[in-house]
C-alpha cells in the first residue's frame, strides 16, 4: 500500500506541489468568474480551471488522509480519490474544447477539427467503471488503482496535450506578425504542454507503476509540478497582457 508515514523529502515536496496546484487553479476560478459577461470560451476555461482543482486538491486530501489515519477510513478515502480522478478525466476533453474554441476566435474552424474534439469527449462515458476499479483499491493512489488501463487513459491525455500544442504552435505563427507578445505566450504554452506530453508518455506507457510506488516518485511528481506552469503562464499573461480581458 503507498502510505506516507513521515514527513519525508519526497512527501513534503508533494504536499508543496499539490497545494500550490490546488490555490494557483482556485485563484484563476476566482478570476474568471470576477468578470460580468462570459461567453463560452471563458466558461469552458472556467471549467478546465476547476477540473485542474479537482486533480490537484484530490491528491493533496489524499496524501493528508495517508498522513493522518495511514489507512483512512472508507468513506474519506473514496471521496478524495474520486474527486482526484473525476478531474483529471475532466480535463482532457476540456483541453481540447478550450484550444479549439479559442482557436475559432482567429481562424475558422473546420468540420474534421470538431469531429476530433467530440471524439476526446468519448472516453469520458467509461468514468463510472474507473471510479468503481479506484474505489476497490482504496490503499493505492488515483492512477496506480487503475491498474494496466492507465496505459490508455495517458496515452488519451498525451494525446490532448500534443493537441493543445500544436494549436499553440500554429498560433504563434499566426499571430507573430500582429501581436507579437501574444505569439510569444503561444510559443512558450506549445513548449511546456509538449515537455509535459513527453514526461507522462515516459513515465507511464513504458510500465505501470507498481502498488507501493505509486505517485510517490520524484518524476511523477516534477509532473505535478510542471503541470502547475502552463496555468501560471496563463495568470501572468492576464495581468501582464489582459489575456482575453480576463483581467478584474
Amino acid at each position: 500500500m503507498d502510505v506516507a508515514y513521515g514527513l519525508t523529502p519526497l512527501v513534503v515536496s508533494k504536499l508543496v506541489v499539490y497545494t500550490f496546484g490546488a490555490l494557483i487553479h482556485l485563484f484563476l476560478m476566482v478570476l474568471i468568474l470576477g468578470n460580468r459577461r462570459l461567453h463560452r470560451l471563458e466558461w469552458l476555461l472556467f471549467s478546465l480551471m476547476s477540473a485542474l482543482f479537482m486533480w490537484y486538491s484530490g491528491n493533496l486530501l489524499v496524501l493528508n488522509i495517508d498522513l493522518r489515519y495511514g489507512a483512512g477510513p472508507a468513506v474519506l478515502s473514496g471521496f478524495s480519490r474520486t474527486v482526484s480522478i473525476v478531474g483529471f478525466i475532466a480535463a482532457v476533453p476540456l483541453l481540447v474544447h478550450v484550444q479549439t474554441e479559442y482557436c475559432a476566435g482567429f481562424v475558422p474552424i473546420r468540420f474534421w477539427q470538431r469531429l476530433l474534439e467530440a471524439c476526446f469527449y468519448l472516453p469520458v462515458m467509461f468514468c463510472p467503471w474507473m471510479v468503481g476499479r479506484l474505489l476497490r483499491h482504496l490503499g493505492w493512489e488515483p492512477l496506480v488503482a487503475l491498474g494496466p488501463p492507465v496505459r490508455l487513459l495517458v496515452l488519451w491525455a498525451v494525446a490532448a496535450l500534443l493537441f493543445a500544442a500544436c494549436v499553440n504552435r500554429y498560433l504563434k505563427v499566426h499571430r507573430r506578425a500582429v501581436d507579437p507578445a501574444l505569439a510569444r505566450f503561444h510559443g512558450y504554452l506549445a513548449g511546456l504542454q509538449g515537455l509535459l506530453a513527453l514526461g507522462w508518455a515516459i513515465a507511464y506507457l513504458p510500465h505501470v507503476l507498481p502498488p507501493v510506488g505509486g505517485l510517490g516518485g520524484y518524476l511523477p511528481t516534477g509532473l505535478m509540478l510542471a503541470g502547475i506552469l502552463p496555468s501560471g503562464l496563463m495568470g501572468y499573461s492576464i495581468f501582464r497582457y489582459n489575456f482575453l480581458d480576463l483581467r478584474v
